[in-house]
């Protein structure tokens, strides 16, 4: 799949959803504020991805999500609405996912907390970093059999051009 990005219409917020290494690693970067409907756009577009990772290999595939540019713009009630109404945030396929594992990427508190409760739900492991070397580290030490891809990604990570 092609990588794939959006902006909402009213709102400077912005998604791309993309792999790093196809069928394997999943990188997902949100920017600017987030909404409870970009998380509901956004994990139909992550089931899409996973869908057709799974349908082409038996791998586990891990999941970077970088949310170091985005604001939540969540009030407590808003987030308690959704909490209650998590079916209807989420994407169903979710709770149906292979196993897999996330690798968070932020220092925002609301975001760790937020991505944690809907993460949490699908059953899939989690860790979080401050940093995409980090994240990347985290995938090395994973899949030690992907260090070649993971340079060529920081590489262009380092020059600005990450795909």
């Amino acid at each position: 799949m092609a990588p794939i990005a959006g902006r909402q219409k009213d709102r400077p917020m912005a998604y791309q959803v993309s792999w790093i290494v196809q069928h394997r690693v999943l990188y997902v970067r949100e920017s600017g504020r987030v909404t409870l409907d970009d998380i509901r756009e956004s994990t139909k577009l992550i089931a899409d991805y996973m869908d057709d990772a799974y349908a082409n290999s038996a791998a586990l595939v891990i999941g970077i999500i970088d949310l170091r540019e985005s604001k939540f713009a969540l009030s407590l009630r808003t987030l308690a609405n959704g909490v209650q109404n998590i079916a209807s945030v989420v994407d169903p396929r979710h709770w149906k996912a292979k196993p897999g594992f996330v690798v968070l990427v932020t220092t925002g508190e609301s975001a760790k907390y937020i991505t944690s409760l809907v993460i949490g739900l699908s059953k899939q492991p989690m860790t979080t970093v401050a940093t995409i070397e980090e994240a990347l580290m985290v995938v090395r030490y994973m899949y030690p059999e992907l260090q070649t891809f993971l340079d060529e990604y920081i590489d262009q990570f380092a020059a600005g051009t990450p795909h």
